[in-house]
């Protein structure tokens, strides 16, 4: 009989954890050896961009919230329709 599914799973999990630790690292390692200030900026843009929500206006986000009331409510149209 196979391996028990716990220790398949946990095989897994270590293996992406470290699939996930590598990366990083070698993103660190990237960062670190350049030299090019629009590198870091994108980089930085990347790593502190604001979520969308917190720049849109009052009016979209109650369009918004509207459209996803009257979907949760039922009132949709079918793409057939």
């Amino acid at each position: 009989m196979g391996m028990p599914f716990n220790q398949i799973f946990i095989k897994f999990a270590k293996r992406k954890i470290m699939d996930i630790h590598a990366e990083k690292l070698e993103l660190v390692r990237l960062i670190l050896d350049t030299d090019s200030p629009g590198i870091l900026a994108s980089v930085k843009r990347i790593l502190f961009k604001a979520d969308f929500w917190d720049n849109l206006s009052q009016s979209p986000k109650d369009e918004i919230i509207a459209g996803i009331t009257e979907v949760n409510e039922g009132e949709t149209i079918g793409y057939e329709q």
